[in-house]
């Protein structure tokens, strides 16, 4: 419905590939259902055909399905949840070898910072497209990214041997980290 409103009147495959070509993973892996969920919001009445039949636009109904979806109360489960699958491989990481934890903080140490320099690239892109609120939302993506980043690189010294770390093991890693200047 965002997509459509944004870039409305637009073809259903204007929408696939802005999923498609997206940078977030989450955008990606929802591009494969576009045509069916698009005609079931043509069906419903929130998206609606053009003149011409080949665009289609949000419907009034759709703009203020989407202006709810928008607007506050945010659900409390939204501003909480937050998938990070390599936070989650965190809690087993004691199932690998002292070598290959640290291979695989560094492996994602680079791929963050390729990820931060395409992210970066995209304040241009939403400048030329005229997009003040796309920008916004990649200043976001940018500071997570950092702030991931920024993690990795403060608890790579503990992942090759966890033991190391002073107890209480929360005093030391808060010292750590405000000894970082957050």
């Amino acid at each position: 419905m965002g997509i459509a409103w944004l870039r409305g009147p637009c073809t259903i495959y204007t929408i696939l590939r802005e999923l498609e070509t997206s940078v977030s993973s989450y955008h990606k892996s929802r591009s494969g259902s576009v045509y069916a969920i698009a005609n079931r919001l043509l069906e419903k009445g929130i998206l609606i055909r053009e003149s011409d039949a080949e665009r289609v636009s949000l419907s009034d109904d759709g703009k203020a399905l989407l202006k709810q979806w928008v607007a506050p109360p945010t659900p409390f489960e939204d501003v909480t949840y937050s998938s990070d699958l390599l936070r989650l491989r965190f809690f087993f990481l004691g199932i690998l070898e002292s070598e290959d934890r640290r291979a695989y903080v560094l492996e994602a140490l680079d791929s963050l910072k390729q990820f931060l320099a395409t992210t970066e690239a995209l304040l241009d892109e939403n400048e030329k497209n005229d997009e003040p609120f796309g920008l916004l939302a990649t200043v976001n993506i940018i500071l997570e990214t950092r702030a991931r980043i920024q993690w990795l690189e403060t608890v790579l010294e503990f992942v090759d041997d966890p033991s190391s770390i002073d107890r209480p093991w929360s005093a030391t890693v808060l010292n750590k980290i405000r000894r970082q200047d957050f």
